[in-house]
């Protein structure tokens, strides 16, 4: 009776509907690479006066990716394991989230090292080649105001790209496919976002080399 009721708790997939297919469950999530370069390319549009911020930010958002990455893998390989659904995956998802947040911090802690010091290396070529002065070799063709947008645009863009694409970040990646997913399940709708996070990055990046934007600075780690 026990090893009925218990094995009656638990959802077997149904037949694919075609071969070799698996029920949605088991599946990773779909990746949207164009969704996210928008987002990378609006969030480096917006960090060019406050990249210190902004690489703060961009720290917490890909923590909370890596902690729901975590969590559904989880939870799809007990699914797997098992051969179905059960009612309790949820809250035993839930019931572990500290752990995969910890595991997230973790992971996520050695790419912000990564990222960190490869943006400030880069930062720190760039003005020992003399790129903001009067008679720069690199860039001298650009008013100096625009020179610094530039510089601290590429400096924040290669933060994110290689915060995200670390190489031990896998979970991470799935984590935000899955946000992706699941805020914007349609095609519509995802085109309505890519759009709306192409416009506004294209909005702060005029701004910003129209000279309406402050002047950079890397507030809250120097000035």
């Amino acid at each position: 009776m026990a090893a009925g009721s218990s094995g009656a708790q638990v959802r077997r997939f149904n037949a694919p509907r075609h071969p070799g297919e698996l029920p949605d469950w088991a599946q990773e999530p779909v990746r949207r690479p164009l969704a996210m370069l928008a987002l990378w390319f609006m969030l480096s549009s917006i960090g060019i006066v406050r990249p210190g911020w902004m690489a703060i930010v961009g720290a917490i958002l890909t923590a909370i990716a890596g902690t729901v990455g975590r969590a559904q893998d989880a939870r799809r390989w007990n699914r797997l394991q098992r051969g179905g659904t059960a009612p309790s995956d949820n809250s035993r998802m839930w019931a572990m989230s500290p752990w995969y947040l910890l595991r997230s911090l973790i992971s996520v802690g050695f790419a912000f090292l990564l990222a960190l010091g490869t943006a400030t290396v880069l930062l720190t070529f760039f003005y020992s080649a003399g790129a903001v002065n009067d008679d720069a070799p690199i860039l001298g063709s650009f008013p100096p105001t625009s020179r610094y947008y530039i510089l601290y645009f590429t400096e924040i863009a290669s933060y994110l790209l290689i915060l995200w694409l670390a190489p031990w970040g896998a979970a991470t990646r799935r984590g935000g496919a899955h946000m992706l997913n699941s805020f914007t399940p349609s095609d519509s709708g995802r085109r309505n976002l890519v759009m709306g996070m192409l416009g506004v990055g294209a909005v702060f990046f005029i701004l910003a080399f129209a000279g309406a934007l402050p002047i950079p600075n890397l507030t809250p780690f120097g000035s």
